[in-house]
C-alpha cells in the first residue's frame, strides 16, 4: 500500500513537497510482526480445544470472554498459579518417583507457567482468546520447555498469515511516526515521553478489547489484537532504545 508523506524539501511555491510511502505491515520491521498465540489441546482425549483459562478455575470460575472478563485479577492469579505449581511442581516428587511421574509433572508445570505468562500479558491472552475462538490448536508439547516470548516468536516467523495484514492507513501512519520517533531519541527525558505515549496507546486499545470481548465481537476484537501487537512492537523497540541512556 502506498501513501503520501510529507518531506523535507521545500518546493519553489514554499509548499513542502510530497513523497510516497510504500507501508507493508509485515515490513516495517521485525519487532512489529504480530505474534500468534495458538489455543491448545489441553486434553488430547477431547475433541474441543480448551483455553488457558481452565487451568485457573478459582481466578476464572466463568471462563474466557464472552462469559468471563478479559480484564485479570492479577493478585488472584498469581495465588492460584502458586498454588497450582507447588502441588504440580516436580521437585516435591520423592527420590522413589518414576521417570514417567517426573515427566508428567514437568509437563504439568511447564503447562502452568506458559498458561500463566499467556494470561498476565493483554496482548497474548487477546491473541490465545482469539485463536481459541477460530478453532486453532496445536499440541502442548510442542511449546512445553520454552518461553511464552519463544514460542510465540517462533511460530510467528514460519508464518505471517495473510489475515495479519493491516489496511488502516492512518494507523500504519501512526506507527511509522512512532518508529521513527524512537529512532531519533536524544535524550532519557524524550525517551520518557515516548513510552508514556504508548502505553497511554496500548491502554486505549486494552480498554476496546475489553468491550469487544464482552459484546462478542470476534472481528473487531482480532483487529484490536492486531494492533496492539504493533504498539507492543513499538514497546520493544523503546526498551531496546533505553540500553543506550542506561
Amino acid at each position: 500500500m502506498t501513501i503520501l508523506r510529507p518531506s523535507n524539501i521545500m518546493n519553489r511555491t514554499g509548499l513542502f513537497t510530497y513523497r510516497r510511502v510504500t507501508l507493508a505491515i509485515v515490513n516495517i520491521s521485525p519487532c512489529f510482526k504480530p505474534l500468534h498465540l495458538p489455543c491448545h489441546r489441553l486434553n488430547s482425549t477431547k475433541s474441543k480445544a480448551q483455553t488457558y483459562y481452565s487451568l485457573f478455575p478459582k481466578t476464572f470460575p466463568n471462563g474466557p470472554p464472552p462469559s468471563g472478563p478479559f480484564k485479570v485479577p492479577v493478585n488472584a492469579l498469581r495465588k492460584e498459579y502458586l498454588q497450582l505449581q507447588a502441588t504440580a511442581h516436580p521437585d516435591r516428587l520423592g527420590p522413589t518417583a518414576t521417570d514417567e511421574q517426573r515427566t508428567k509433572a514437568e509437563n504439568r508445570s511447564a503447562q502452568l507457567s506458559v498458561a500463566y505468562h499467556t494470561l498476565l500479558s493483554p496482548l497474548r491472552r487477546a491473541q490465545h482468546i482469539v485463536a481459541c475462538r477460530e478453532g486453532i490448536a496445536d499440541p502442548l508439547s510442542e511449546d512445553a520447555g520454552r518461553s511464552q516470548q519463544e514460542a510465540a516468536e517462533a511460530r510467528a516467523e514460519k508464518e505471517v498469515d495473510s489475515s495479519s495484514i493491516i489496511t488502516d492507513e492512518d494507523f500504519l501512519m501512526d506507527v511509522l511516526m512512532a518508529r521513527e520517533a524512537a529512532d531519533e531519541v536524544s535524550s532519557p527525558e524524550e525517551l520518557k515521553a515516548l513510552v508514556e505515549e504508548n502505553k497511554q496507546r496500548m491502554s486505549i486499545i486494552e480498554e476496546e478489547l475489553d468491550l469487544a470481548f464482552k459484546s462478542d465481537d470476534l472481528s473487531l476484537a482480532t483487529e484490536l489484537t492486531r494492533k496492539l501487537s504493533y504498539w507492543a512492537g513499538i514497546d520493544r523497540q523503546l526498551q531496546d532504545v533505553s540500553e543506550q541512556f542506561e
